[in-house]
C-alpha cells in the first residue's frame, strides 16, 4: 500500500515538473523529495519520471496517476478541513432536549447565543416530557421538533 505523503509529494512534483521546486514548496530537501518519489515508484511498480541531465520528465503513467489521485487527495483535504473545524468547535452537532415550558421561555435565548458563537454547528431541539426524552436518548431516536444547520 502506498503512503499518502508520497502521493502528496508526487502531486507537487508532477505539477511543478521539478524535485527542487517541489522541495521548496513543501519545505523538504530535494533529496527527500527524490527519495519519496523513488519509494512511490517502488510501491507501485511504476516509472513516474524520466530522470534527465537537467531535470525530470513525467511519464504518461505519471500523468494518469496524477489524474487518478487528484479526487482522492481533494477528499483528504476536505477531511482535514472538517477535522480542524470539529477541533475548533466550529462544526458538529448539538442535540438539546427540553420540556415545553423551557423550550418556549429559556431555550430560544440560549440557542440563539450558541448559534452566534458557533454558526457552523447543527442544532436539534427535542421537545417532550423528561421520560420521553430519556427514552429517545437511550434508543437513539428523536422527537425532534426543530432543527437548523448552516452547512
Amino acid at each position: 500500500m502506498f503512503k499518502l505523503h508520497h502521493l502528496l509529494t508526487f502531486q507537487v512534483v508532477h505539477r511543478t515538473g521539478s524535485f527542487a521546486t517541489a522541495a521548496r514548496e513543501l519545505g523538504y530537501t530535494a533529496s527527500a523529495v527524490s527519495q519519496q518519489i523513488a519509494a512511490l515508484e517502488k510501491e507501485t511498480g511504476l516509472t513516474l519520471f524520466e530522470r534527465e541531465a537537467h531535470g525530470i520528465r513525467a511519464t504518461t503513467v505519471a500523468d494518469r496517476l496524477a489524474e487518478l489521485s487528484r479526487g482522492m487527495l481533494a477528499d483528504v483535504d476536505e477531511f482535514d478541513y472538517q477535522v480542524r473545524r470539529l477541533a475548533k468547535g466550529s462544526s458538529g452537532r448539538l442535540r438539546v432536549g427540553s420540556f415545553t415550558t423551557a423550550s418556549v421561555r429559556l431555550v430560544p435565548a440560549a440557542l440563539s447565543d450558541f448559534r452566534r458563537r458557533r454558526p457552523g454547528v447543527e442544532i436539534t431541539l427535542d421537545d417532550g416530557e423528561p421520560e420521553k426524552l430519556l427514552d429517545s436518548l437511550t434508543d437513539g431516536g428523536s422527537t425532534s421538533r426543530w432543527s437548523t444547520s448552516t452547512d
